[in-house]
Protein backbone atom coordinates (compact mmCIF):
# COMPACT_ATOMS: atom_id res chain seq x y z
CA UNK A 1 0.00 0.00 0.00
CA UNK A 2 0.86 3.30 -0.76
CA UNK A 3 2.77 5.69 2.01
CA UNK A 4 1.06 8.67 3.18
CA UNK A 5 2.41 11.71 1.82
CA UNK A 6 2.26 15.52 2.34
CA UNK A 7 3.98 18.31 -0.21
CA UNK A 8 3.23 19.72 -3.17
CA UNK A 9 1.25 16.42 -4.11
CA UNK A 10 -1.86 15.70 -3.28
CA UNK A 11 -2.36 13.18 -0.34
CA UNK A 12 -2.10 9.91 -1.26
CA UNK A 13 -3.76 7.18 1.17
CA UNK A 14 -3.80 3.24 2.10
CA UNK A 15 -7.15 1.34 1.63
CA UNK A 16 -7.78 1.19 5.43
CA UNK A 17 -6.27 4.39 6.97
CA UNK A 18 -3.44 6.92 6.02
CA UNK A 19 0.12 5.73 6.08
CA UNK A 20 -0.61 1.93 6.70
CA UNK A 21 0.57 -1.72 5.24
CA UNK A 22 -0.85 -4.61 7.18
CA UNK A 23 0.72 -6.83 9.44
CA UNK A 24 1.60 -10.30 9.38
CA UNK A 25 1.91 -13.06 12.22
CA UNK A 26 4.34 -15.44 12.29
CA UNK A 27 4.24 -18.74 13.73
CA UNK A 28 6.57 -20.65 11.42
CA UNK A 29 10.25 -19.15 10.20
CA UNK A 30 9.70 -17.69 7.23
CA UNK A 31 11.97 -18.47 4.18
CA UNK A 32 15.54 -17.34 4.46
CA UNK A 33 17.55 -14.67 3.00
CA UNK A 34 21.25 -15.40 1.61
CA UNK A 35 23.07 -14.29 4.08
CA UNK A 36 23.56 -10.58 4.58
CA UNK A 37 26.28 -10.02 6.90
CA UNK A 38 24.08 -9.10 10.08
CA UNK A 39 25.34 -10.55 13.13
CA UNK A 40 22.16 -11.88 15.39
CA UNK A 41 19.90 -12.24 12.21
CA UNK A 42 18.98 -15.78 12.53
CA UNK A 43 18.83 -16.19 16.94
CA UNK A 44 15.43 -16.79 18.21
CA UNK A 45 15.22 -14.23 20.80
CA UNK A 46 12.80 -14.77 23.84
CA UNK A 47 10.10 -12.73 25.00
CA UNK A 48 12.52 -10.84 27.82
CA UNK A 49 15.04 -10.34 25.05
CA UNK A 50 13.05 -8.64 22.59
CA UNK A 51 15.47 -5.95 22.24
CA UNK A 52 18.21 -8.12 20.70
CA UNK A 53 15.94 -8.19 17.57
CA UNK A 54 16.79 -4.37 16.79
CA UNK A 55 19.93 -4.08 15.34
CA UNK A 56 20.05 -7.29 13.07
CA UNK A 57 16.30 -6.33 12.14
CA UNK A 58 18.10 -2.60 11.14
CA UNK A 59 20.90 -4.28 9.05
CA UNK A 60 18.71 -6.71 7.31
CA UNK A 61 16.17 -3.94 6.15
CA UNK A 62 18.87 -1.59 5.05
CA UNK A 63 20.77 -4.41 3.21
CA UNK A 64 17.72 -4.73 1.14
CA UNK A 65 17.77 -1.06 0.30
CA UNK A 66 21.07 -1.36 -0.71
CA UNK A 67 20.47 -4.29 -2.84
CA UNK A 68 18.05 -2.29 -4.66
CA UNK A 69 20.27 0.92 -5.04
CA UNK A 70 18.41 2.77 -2.48
CA UNK A 71 19.93 4.81 0.57
CA UNK A 72 20.04 3.32 3.88
CA UNK A 73 17.18 4.31 6.56
CA UNK A 74 18.61 5.77 10.13
CA UNK A 75 17.77 5.49 13.35
CA UNK A 76 15.88 8.33 14.56
CA UNK A 77 14.42 8.63 18.48
CA UNK A 78 11.44 10.05 18.17
CA UNK A 79 10.31 7.21 15.33
CA UNK A 80 11.73 4.73 17.94
CA UNK A 81 9.55 6.09 20.44
CA UNK A 82 6.56 5.94 19.00
CA UNK A 83 7.10 2.67 17.17
CA UNK A 84 7.93 1.07 21.00
CA UNK A 85 4.85 2.89 22.36
CA UNK A 86 2.27 1.07 19.98
CA UNK A 87 3.99 -2.39 19.63
CA UNK A 88 3.52 -2.19 23.62
CA UNK A 89 -0.32 -0.81 23.19
CA UNK A 90 -0.80 -3.66 20.83
CA UNK A 91 0.14 -6.62 23.01
CA UNK A 92 -1.25 -4.73 26.13
CA UNK A 93 -4.83 -3.80 23.98
CA UNK A 94 -4.69 -7.47 22.68
CA UNK A 95 -5.24 -6.00 18.62
CA UNK A 96 -3.00 -5.91 15.88
CA UNK A 97 -3.77 -3.61 13.58
CA UNK A 98 -2.30 0.28 12.23
CA UNK A 99 -5.21 1.51 14.30
CA UNK A 100 -6.25 1.05 17.98
CA UNK A 101 -9.61 1.18 18.76
CA UNK A 102 -10.74 4.65 19.24
CA UNK A 103 -7.23 5.67 18.60
CA UNK A 104 -5.08 7.71 16.50
CA UNK A 105 -3.87 6.67 13.20
CA UNK A 106 -0.03 6.88 12.59
CA UNK A 107 0.20 10.50 11.49
CA UNK A 108 -1.58 11.26 14.58
CA UNK A 109 0.93 9.20 16.73
CA UNK A 110 3.86 10.68 15.27
CA UNK A 111 2.82 14.28 15.44
CA UNK A 112 2.15 13.49 19.16
CA UNK A 113 5.61 11.59 18.78
CA UNK A 114 7.34 14.98 17.79
CA UNK A 115 8.49 13.37 14.20
CA UNK A 116 6.03 15.56 12.66
CA UNK A 117 6.07 19.08 14.11
CA UNK A 118 4.84 22.18 13.51
CA UNK A 119 7.77 23.29 10.72
CA UNK A 120 7.29 20.11 8.86
CA UNK A 121 6.59 21.18 5.27
CA UNK A 122 7.46 18.16 3.75
CA UNK A 123 6.71 14.10 5.13
CA UNK A 124 6.14 10.63 3.95
CA UNK A 125 5.66 8.25 6.80
CA UNK A 126 4.71 4.78 6.38
CA UNK A 127 4.41 1.61 8.97
CA UNK A 128 5.17 -2.60 8.77
CA UNK A 129 4.30 -4.66 11.73
CA UNK A 130 4.31 -8.16 12.77
CA UNK A 131 4.25 -10.48 15.83
CA UNK A 132 6.27 -14.02 16.09
CA UNK A 133 6.82 -16.87 18.01
CA UNK A 134 8.95 -19.63 18.61
CA UNK A 135 11.02 -20.55 16.27
CA UNK A 136 9.77 -17.53 13.88
CA UNK A 137 11.23 -14.88 16.22
CA UNK A 138 14.17 -14.06 14.73
CA UNK A 139 15.16 -10.97 12.39
CA UNK A 140 15.91 -12.34 9.18
CA UNK A 141 12.41 -14.77 9.77
CA UNK A 142 10.70 -11.28 10.22
CA UNK A 143 11.95 -9.40 7.63
CA UNK A 144 12.26 -12.55 4.79
CA UNK A 145 8.16 -12.32 5.58
CA UNK A 146 7.83 -8.50 5.09
CA UNK A 147 9.62 -8.83 1.45
CA UNK A 148 7.43 -11.57 0.56
CA UNK A 149 4.10 -9.90 1.01
CA UNK A 150 4.07 -6.90 -1.73
CA UNK A 151 2.50 -4.36 0.41
CA UNK A 152 5.68 -4.55 2.93
CA UNK A 153 8.24 -4.92 0.65
CA UNK A 154 7.20 -1.70 -0.96
CA UNK A 155 7.16 0.18 2.32
CA UNK A 156 10.75 -1.10 2.99
CA UNK A 157 11.83 0.12 -0.69
CA UNK A 158 10.14 3.14 -0.48
CA UNK A 159 12.81 5.53 -2.02
CA UNK A 160 11.58 8.47 -0.14
CA UNK A 161 12.38 6.87 3.33
CA UNK A 162 15.33 7.88 5.41
CA UNK A 163 14.12 7.33 8.85
CA UNK A 164 13.07 4.44 10.94
CA UNK A 165 12.51 3.49 14.71
CA UNK A 166 11.72 -0.25 15.03
CA UNK A 167 9.72 -0.52 18.37
CA UNK A 168 10.23 -4.41 19.54
CA UNK A 169 8.87 -5.73 23.19
CA UNK A 170 8.11 -9.31 24.79
CA UNK A 171 4.95 -11.12 24.07
CA UNK A 172 2.32 -10.92 21.10
CA UNK A 173 -1.46 -8.98 21.00
CA UNK A 174 -3.51 -11.68 23.25
CA UNK A 175 -0.39 -13.44 25.16
CA UNK A 176 2.23 -11.44 26.49
CA UNK A 177 3.55 -14.24 27.78
CA UNK A 178 4.60 -15.62 24.42
CA UNK A 179 6.72 -14.49 21.24
CA UNK A 180 7.63 -10.81 20.18
CA UNK A 181 5.81 -7.63 18.68
CA UNK A 182 7.72 -5.49 15.54
CA UNK A 183 6.76 -2.25 15.08
CA UNK A 184 8.92 -0.32 11.91
CA UNK A 185 7.93 3.41 11.37
CA UNK A 186 9.47 4.73 8.23
CA UNK A 187 10.00 8.41 7.53
CA UNK A 188 11.11 11.25 5.91
CA UNK A 189 10.08 15.06 6.99
CA UNK A 190 12.10 18.41 5.87
CA UNK A 191 11.36 21.14 7.87
CA UNK A 192 11.34 25.02 7.45
CA UNK A 193 14.02 26.67 9.13
CA UNK A 194 13.57 28.84 12.38
CA UNK A 195 12.99 32.42 11.13
CA UNK A 196 16.02 34.39 12.41
CA UNK A 197 16.44 36.81 15.08
CA UNK A 198 16.94 40.23 14.63
CA UNK A 199 20.37 41.15 15.79
CA UNK A 200 20.67 44.13 18.29
CA UNK A 201 23.76 45.98 19.08
CA UNK A 202 25.51 44.61 22.42
CA UNK A 203 25.52 46.61 25.48
CA UNK A 204 28.56 49.54 26.12
CA UNK A 205 28.58 50.07 21.71
CA UNK A 206 27.38 53.55 20.81
CA UNK A 207 26.65 54.48 17.88
CA UNK A 208 27.37 57.89 16.43
CA UNK A 209 25.65 60.22 13.56
CA UNK A 210 27.98 60.86 11.18
CA UNK A 211 29.50 64.80 11.54
CA UNK A 212 28.02 67.17 9.39
CA UNK A 213 29.63 67.01 5.68
CA UNK A 214 30.33 63.69 5.97
CA UNK A 215 30.30 61.83 2.36
CA UNK A 216 29.88 57.76 2.35
CA UNK A 217 33.57 56.79 0.48
CA UNK A 218 33.09 55.89 -3.24
CA UNK A 219 34.09 53.13 -5.31
CA UNK A 220 37.56 52.59 -5.78
CA UNK A 221 39.56 54.27 -8.30
CA UNK A 222 40.75 51.46 -10.81
CA UNK A 223 44.44 52.43 -11.66
CA UNK A 224 46.85 50.97 -14.20
CA UNK A 225 48.10 47.04 -13.26
CA UNK A 226 51.40 47.00 -11.57
CA UNK A 227 53.45 43.92 -10.49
Amino acid sequence: MTPARRGPTPWRHAAAAAAIVAGLALLAPAAALADDGCPGADTVVAPQDSGALAGPTLCLLNAQRDAAGLEAVSVRPALTGAAAAFSAQMVGGSFFAHRAPGGPDLVARLRRAGYLGPRTTVWVVGENLAWARATAATARGIVAAWMASPAHRATILEPSFRDIGIGIVGGTPGDAGAGVTVTTDFGRAIRTPSPRRRSRPRRGIRHRRPAPGWRAPGPPQIGPAMR
